[in-house]
């Protein structure tokens, strides 16, 4: 390396860290840094496009070196800051946040931000393989979640297209079932409604699959559930019971198309389908047709390249709304001795020397 003020001069920078050039004036620091490095990253770069594309740029002189290895294409920004706005940043005076907006929009992927895990979309035919390779040897319900203020209708209204519609039994989870629709569960739900407790859904693999204490599956056609009615909390209707196997890979699959249909047909305020999956050992699997978290439903925004943005009201930070820095009362500072009144000088800023004497600031200040 012999560019202007380097004299045979070996260096080994490592690729993938950052490396500060640092020394006296005259050293070599902007030879190495820009007429070194950033000319021969810049001139390789230029070289690997096109004849079309070259005439376009401008390429940097060849620097005086004897050889040079494993160099990226550069990118340099001059030292003084032309640009007034605290908005920008590196990225956008090189214009690299363009291009990684691009790629976030395209091949990113989002997670739910309470569960760390993937949020997934899955038609019928993708929830079926899913179901079949997460439960296979199992038995097990696909349901669809009924909400409290979300459903359809209400009371003997819903009751009613329920029983029309050829559904027979609805399921509790374990903290609803204080108030079972028939005799036959009255007995374990007494024994279980003293206990108030939530049981906790404690997530057991990044695929979404959770734990959870098994509730109760009611029968709603009798006659002691049509006179006690459904339950007002939330519950799931019961699309079908079946083993999880290949060989069942058909019902699973008109079981699911079922249960994608009921959900929102039976909920106002769902607008994509979505069905649940429960093992009789308490394993549970949410899968829908947008992406969502497998554990708790979560649905993150649609990826655009706005989301990524600090400059776009969508992908500013709502705290300092993309500016990096919030403005904010420091009450230490104003009032210094909070045991003093309003008429001793409390108040700090008064008794600055632009604002006249202490006397003067009092009597203003009463």
């Amino acid at each position: 390396m012999k560019q202007n003020n380097l004299k045979n001069i070996e260096v080994k920078i490592p690729v993938g860290s950052m490396t500060v050039i640092c020394g006296p004036s005259g050293s070599g620091k902007s030879s190495l840094a820009f007429e070194t490095l950033f000319a021969e990253g810049q001139r390789r770069f230029i070289e690997s496009m096109s004849n079309y594309a070259r005439q376009f740029l401008n390429k940097a002189p060849k620097p005086d070196i004897e050889g040079i290895n494993n160099i990226p294409p550069a990118i340099s920004i001059e030292q003084k800051n032309t640009v007034k706005s605290s908005r920008s940043t590196v990225g956008t005076t090189t214009e690299i946040i363009d291009y990684l907006r691009l790629l976030y929009e395209k091949i990113g992927k989002s997670y739910c931000p309470t569960h760390h895990c993937p949020t997934e979309k899955e038609s019928v035919t993708e929830a079926t393989d899913k179901v079949i390779k997460s439960f296979t040897g199992k038995r097990g319900y696909i349901l669809v979640e009924i909400t409290e203020e979300g459903r359809v209708a209400q009371g003997k209204k819903l009751h009613s297209l329920l029983l029309q519609d050829g559904y027979l039994r609805i399921y509790l989870p374990k903290a609803s079932e204080a108030k079972p629709a028939s005799k036959a569960t009255k007995k374990t739900a007494g024994k279980k409604a003293s206990k108030k407790e939530t049981p906790e859904v404690v997530p057991t693999n990044p695929g979404g699959l959770t734990q959870e204490e098994m509730g109760t599956v009611i029968e709603i056609g009798d006659a002691a559930a049509i006179k006690k009615g459904l339950p007002k909390e939330t519950f799931y209707l019961v699309i079908d019971r079946m083993s999880f196997n290949e060989d069942e890979r058909g019902r699973i699959a008109d079981s699911l198309t079922q249960a994608y249909e009921a959900s929102i047909k039976y909920n106002t305020t769902l607008v994509t389908r979505r069905a649940t999956i429960l093992t009789t050992e308490g394993q549970r699997l949410q899968v829908s047709e947008e992406a969502s978290c497998p554990v708790c439903g979560y649905t993150p925004p649609p990826l655009s390249s706005r989301l990524f943005s600090f400059n776009s009201p969508i992908g500013a930070c709502p705290t300092c709304k993309g500016f990096g820095n919030t403005l904010d009362i420091d009450e230490e500072k104003v009032i210094p001795n909070p045991n003093m009144s309003l008429a001793q000088g409390a108040l700090s800023p008064f008794l600055d020397a632009k604002c006249g004497s202490r006397e003067k600031t009092t009597s203003y200040v009463l």
